[in-house]
């Protein structure tokens, strides 16, 4: 499978969860996914900083806000 077939079928799996939005880069949604699920799950912030290579723990103290209902999104995704 190609790197174009791959990106579709990703981008199918983001909009069966509603996390796509046409524009928006499909890492940037990966990336939030699995920052956010990481702080869901228990992961300190400095755990989570160096795992996603932030510079400074502000930057991943950004995505510690997430609401009730985008968890719900990123746990059908990680079923899917």
């Amino acid at each position: 499978m190609d790197i174009g077939n791959c990106l579709r079928e990703l981008r199918k799996v983001f909009q069966r969860a509603g996390f796509y939005e046409r524009g928006r880069p499909l890492l940037h949604w990966i990336r939030h996914s699995v920052r956010s699920t990481l702080l869901a799950n228990g992961a300190d912030i400095e755990t989570t900083r160096e795992i996603m290579g932030h510079s400074s723990s502000t930057v991943t103290q950004k995505y510690a806000h997430t609401t009730q209902d985008w968890m719900r999104k990123a746990s059908v995704l990680l079923l899917l």
